[in-house]
């Protein structure tokens, strides 16, 4: 126990020693502006720089049992949002000279008062998330709080840089959402989620034609299968003939007590070779009013 504690202090003070008070970026270019832009995104690198640097002092220190403990309180992240800021340019003969600072005493409060303003925005659609009725409204709701805890891990990143180790903390984590997500996204119960489910890692492909899904030996067009080919044409690039078609789409569905059993498949139109297939079941009040 003992050893332990003594442990956890040489950890504090190591972590804190090693951040930064200031960082600085340094850049060069024919315009004011160019050489400013260098800066700001030589600070960004520099940044990254100090957060690798401490994540495996980090890592060294704590061991294997608490290795992805350590890279979880410091997330390494693209795109670190730069507050407070300062650029001084400086013109030389023949090119402009800039230099970028971020300071610990005039950044740390801006940092802290955007994770409020995030923190307030992730609460409010939490609370949006347990009203939402479908979802559909769900899913997109769970995306949100999704790209909010990144931003609210970024500017963590960046206070962890400047010396602030007493950070703010979320009520929800990354796992839980992500948890949720795969849920909504394979429970649809609206056509348009059925459809978006069905299209999945479908949408880069082009000249597409969306056949109607057919029931059992039936060549009928029900108005389900109308309505369900209108809402995969608006996730996919189409054409509007099948001989224009590089990639066909077609599928069947089988009538249950519960719903529709739906199955896609997404072929070549010169081998009829299948790329890619899909299924799903959907509900009976997922397409209420059509048969």
């Amino acid at each position: 126990m003992g050893r332990f504690c003594c442990s956890v202090f040489l950890f504090m003070v190591l972590v804190t020693s090693s951040f930064a008070q200031e960082v600085t970026g340094e850049g060069v270019g024919s315009t004011k502006e160019q050489a400013k832009k260098e800066a700001l995104a030589d600070l960004s690198q520099n940044i990254s720089v100090e957060v690798k640097s401490v994540q495996t002092q980090l890592s060294e220190l704590m061991g294997e049992n608490f290795r992805q403990d350590a890279s979880s309180m410091i997330q390494l992240e693209s795109r670190l949002p730069l507050l407070g800021a300062e650029s001084f340019v400086f013109e030389d003969v023949d090119y402009y000279y800039a230099l970028a600072r971020l300071s610990a005493q005039q950044a740390i409060p801006l940092y802290r008062n955007q994770l409020q303003e995030i923190d307030r925005e992730i609460k409010q659609a939490t609370q949006q998330l347990e009203q939402a009725e479908q979802n559909s409204e769900r899913e997109n709701l769970l995306q949100v709080i999704l790209e909010k805890l990144g931003n609210f891990k970024r500017h963590q990143t960046v206070l962890l840089v400047l010396g602030d180790t007493d950070l703010p903390k979320l009520e929800i984590t990354e796992t839980e959402i992500r948890s949720q997500l795969r849920k909504v996204q394979n429970e649809p119960d609206s056509m348009e989620q059925a459809a978006k489910i069905l299209t999945r890692d479908m949408q880069d492909r082009r000249g597409i034609y969306v056949y109607p899904f057919r029931t059992g030996s039936s060549q009928e067009v029900t108005p389900f299968a109308a309505a369900l080919r209108g809402r995969l044409q608006q996730q996919l690039s189409t054409v509007r003939q099948p001989d224009q078609a590089n990639l066909w789409l077609y599928g069947s569905y089988l009538i249950t007590d519960q719903g529709l059993e739906l199955s896609a498949h997404l072929t070549r139109s010169n081998n009829q070779q299948i790329e890619q297939s899909r299924s799903l079941f959907l509900p009976k009040k997922a397409y209420q009013g059509l048969k």
